[in-house]
């Protein structure tokens, strides 16, 4: 396996915590996009919801999570214990306490479906970097920022309508912005007319948040696919036919759509 088929991007570093169902106490941001910063580390309590908290919005905004550390409660057959464990975006995983086959066992199992899921998990800011500088060359002013930081706010509202915070963890609805934007590149390419497809209520679709949300798929199927403008309101039809029902993990709105649409 190559090096880039080992290593833990953003997403799939908080979906492992999330498969674990760990408490995130940890978070180390790098790949900034201001040059003058290198690193960012912030540590909390398991209690608290670091991942939420305004003093980490400028990392959130600016770099890319290289590693996670949360805890999960193990019992290792004499006594349950709270164990950290700390993820790297290179695949390097290590935790603070000794534990047994059967967890070893239970995150190789996470890291497979993980890896297995992984063209659905590419990271909204990599899906806007593929486009963003070809659909603004030659503008006079420079606004590709601007639009980056529209268009992941637009998906951040966007989950927070349908994942409610009582619900779904914070590291979860960020999961939920890059699988939505995924997926609707996907949906974008078919032909969405076709009966093959979920009979959806074209009269019910997304919030679109100041067309931002269209935006981004109509500058990523046009520049980074070669494709035409896709209908949005017929995808946007079909991405609320799959937000508005209710989803245990971040990887089963996934393989809902990998089995309803042929993905």
């Amino acid at each position: 396996m190559s090096q880039a088929e080992l290593s833990l991007r953003e997403t799939e570093l908080l979906l492992l915590q999330n498969l674990m169902r760990g408490d995130n106490s940890g978070l180390d941001y790098e790949e900034f996009r201001d040059s003058n910063v290198n690193t960012a580390r912030y540590r909390g309590d398991r209690a608290e919801s670091l991942y939420g908290s305004p003093i980490l919005e400028p990392a959130r905004e600016e770099g890319r999570i290289t590693q996670v550390r949360f805890y999960v409660d193990y019992d290792d057959g004499t006594i349950e214990k709270p164990v950290q464990v700390r993820a790297y975006s290179d695949g390097h995983i290590s935790t603070t306490k000794p534990t047994q086959e059967d967890f070893l066992n239970e995150l190789e199992q996470h890291l497979a479906a993980i890896r297995e899921h992984r063209e659905f998990l590419d990271p909204l800011d990599d899906l806007i970097d593929e486009y963003v500088y070809q659909a603004f060359r030659g503008s006079f002013a420079s606004p590709e920022d601007i639009h980056r930081e529209r268009v992941n706010r637009a998906f951040r509202n966007l989950v927070s309508d349908y994942f409610d915070e009582d619900d779904y963890q914070d590291e979860e609805r960020h999961i939920f912005e890059s699988i939505i934007a995924c997926l609707g590149i996907e949906l974008s390419r078919l032909d969405l007319t076709a009966d093959t497809y979920p009979d959806v209520d074209e009269d019910e679709m997304m919030p679109r948040h100041e067309g931002y949300i269209e935006d981004f798929f109509e500058n990523y199927a046009v520049t980074a696919d070669g494709m035409t403008r896709p209908d949005f309101e017929l995808l946007s039809s079909h991405l609320h036919h799959m937000l508005g029902q209710r989803w245990e993990s971040p990887l089963e709105i996934i393989e809902y759509a990998i089995e309803e649409y042929a993905l």
